[in-house]
């Protein structure tokens, strides 16, 4: 979705100012722990505490210290004919996005007939690109972005959402270092449900904790802001991991405060048009995630300007 603002940019940015929305959005507890004993900083990786903590990817670093992910949104191309064209455009698309220094690669599935897609609409058709073999392409392979892969399956069952956990670390992915981020709308929970019960049963030993969960809220889950507690409090109650929050929400800024007081990861999408520079920059010290389908390079240099 486009930047609509339900108040003006300068409004949004003159409150991003404000030190009763900034006293919250500092680097916090992450709901999650992990024990990387010393491997982080003996690989160079950023250790400090952040949703991010023990991932190889150098994201954008925030004058705070907070570490930004910049995401590349619907990183991927579905209307073209066939499979093998919207293939390739794909690659062209995710190739670009990591030149143009994106953290996080996002990519929608769905699955049909026992094959994942990568496309926006569960739909019934079969002309996508098909995630394994996405998944395949060396330069993705051999990149440090993570995978941000949001399920568009309107059918979830164990058996698809298994495949594709399986298809997933069978390419390489979920791995110390390079975790993997599962993402649905909070109206199709079910998804994220079952990835819970499949990863407690040990369906990808040896991979469980590099899965990342989380859910997408519209404005109308989160507001009013006294709605949020209730919300947000369902999935910690889920072991739910972060939650994305739609930029256009009233209550942006308090909303993120919230949730990283909650020990939740933080999401905002999606930013677009002429004013993407400013708003990264607003959102930098609140957000764990940005997810933009305008320009990376500007929102990367926005969260590390000084």
């Amino acid at each position: 979705m486009a930047f609509q603002p339900k108040m003006s940019v300068v409004g949004m940015l003159l409150l991003a100012a404000s030190p009763a929305c900034l006293a919250d959005l500092g680097p916090r507890e992450p709901q999650r722990h992990r024990d990387d004993g010393g491997a982080a900083e003996d690989a160079g990786i950023d250790a400090r505490r952040s949703y991010w903590a023990g991932e190889r990817r150098h994201f954008a670093k925030a004058p705070s210290g907070n570490l930004v992910a910049v995401n590349c949104h619907n990183c991927y191309e579905e209307k073209l004919s066939t499979s093998g064209e919207n293939l390739a455009a794909t690659l062209v698309k995710v190739h670009q996005a990591q030149a143009d220094g994106a953290d996080l690669l996002e990519l929608d599935t769905k699955e049909e007939r026992g094959t994942w897609y990568v496309g926006h609409n569960d739909d019934g058709s079969s002309n996508a690109a098909q995630l394994q073999t996405v998944l395949a392409d060396e330069a993705i392979r051999s990149g440090d972005q993570l995978l941000y892969v949001e399920t568009k399956e309107l059918n979830p069952t164990q058996d698809n959402i298994g495949k594709l956990l399986q298809l997933i670390v069978d390419a390489g992915f979920a791995v110390r270092g390079r975790e993997v981020v599962l993402r649905v709308f909070l109206a199709h929970a079910q998804s994220m449900h079952i990835v819970k019960q499949l990863l407690d049963a040990g369906a990808v030993p040896g991979h469980a904790e590099y899965f990342k969960r989380q859910i997408i809220y519209n404005t109308g889950d989160c507001e009013p802001l006294s709605k949020a507690p209730t919300t947000f409090a369902a999935a910690i109650a889920d072991r739910i991991d972060g939650v994305e929050l739609n930029l256009v929400s009233v209550d942006i800024l308090e909303l993120l405060a919230l949730a990283r007081r909650l020990g939740l990861g933080t999401n905002v999408w999606t930013v677009s048009g002429t004013m993407d520079a400013p708003i990264c920059r607003m959102l930098r010290d609140g957000a764990d995630a940005i997810t933009t389908d305008s320009g990376i390079p500007s929102c990367r240099a926005a969260v590390e300007a000084r």
